[in-house]
């Protein structure tokens, strides 16, 4: 078994900066853009930028998942269900997979770990 140290959020750097100041941000050497809605940036949130600065001074052992919003069409990746596509929910910090037969207008939901599903 090897360790290897990655980027949590590849491709991604962080910082303030103010917005007279974007010009000059966007001619350094290896920016690409600036995140935002069409030409307008916009910021991250800093709560959710302390969560992952957090979260790496904390030397926990963390990895990248796919981003899964409640409602999103998904696939099981492995496993006895692997290759069947529902909707995810969530329900009391537990993830399940929807599985509908519409015509019939019924639906039955199942437990499912998250590392197992991947979104369409």
């Amino acid at each position: 078994m090897k360790t290897v140290d990655l980027p949590l959020l590849s491709g991604y750097l962080f910082c303030r900066v103010d917005p007279r100041q974007l010009k000059s941000v966007l001619r350094a050497p290896g920016v690409v853009h600036v995140l935002g809605y069409g030409s307008e940036p916009v910021p991250v949130p800093e709560s959710e930028v302390l969560a992952i600065w957090r979260l790496q001074e904390s030397r926990l052992v963390a990895w990248p998942c796919p981003y899964l919003r409640a409602g999103m069409a998904v696939r099981i990746r492995s496993g006895a269900l692997a290759g069947v596509v529902g909707r995810l929910e969530r329900i009391k910090n537990q993830c399940r997979l929807v599985l509908s037969v519409h015509l019939l207008q019924r639906s039955v939901a199942l437990e499912v770990d998250p590392e197992i599903v991947e979104a369409l």
